[in-house]
């Protein structure tokens, strides 16, 4: 029954490794949020999810919520940048069928519009597509950088804030597993809702 109750209600546990191991998990948590932000290889890493859950476990005093937002804010959105120079990069130093492929696809098919720009990160499987889209059309720098900070930081607080305020509710708490699966499911279904429309 008590298995049963920690898989229902995983939080006590998480807050007591985060009690016991505070600093590597900063460390863990910045840096899968870097990695997901900088490279298409780590975009399978559920950084919304973890946001929003640290958001749950920070309103029970476990992390500094400051420390947090400032960490989560500043990370994804150098690792855009990254990803947006590295693609400026990579999709001009050579040719070849592959890269002309996806070349063709960010050119012609996939369309930067500003509500793509301000809500690309809800979107996980469109979204982290919009730094490489935005290099190879040449998007302007400047409004790349503006966009980009305000995304993420509306990404992230949004999210943070959810499970922030939703961990003071008793219902959340005691069925935490299943609205992180449900949190965590609901970016995938606006991916694919946005992609038929």
């Amino acid at each position: 029954m008590r298995q049963i109750e920690n898989i229902l209600n995983p939080l006590n546990y998480l807050l007591t490794l985060v009690h016991d191991y505070s600093a590597l998990a900063y460390l863990i948590l910045f840096s899968a949020a870097f990695l997901e932000s900088s490279s298409i290889l780590f975009s399978w890493l559920p950084v919304q999810t973890l946001i929003f859950v640290v958001g749950m476990l920070c309103q029970k005093g476990e992390f500094n919520l400051w420390i947090l937002l400032a960490g989560f804010c500043s990370l994804t959105t150098i690792g855009e940048f990254l990803k947006f120079f590295l693609s400026y990069h990579r999709l001009h130093e050579k040719e070849n069928t592959f890269i002309h492929g996806i070349r063709v696809f960010l050119k012609r098919d996939f369309k930067l519009t500003n509500f793509v720009m301000f809500f690309h990160r809800f979107l996980p499987a469109y979204g982290l597509l919009v730094p490489m889209a935005a290099a190879e059309n040449h998007f302007p720098l400047k409004q790349f950088l503006r966009d980009t900070i305000l995304a993420n930081f509306l990404w992230v607080n949004l999210t943070f804030f959810l499970g922030y305020f939703l961990g003071k509710n008793q219902f959340v708490n005691h069925y935490a597993t299943l609205i992180i699966i449900a949190v965590a499911l609901l970016p995938a279904l606006a991916d694919r809702l946005w992609q038929k429309r």
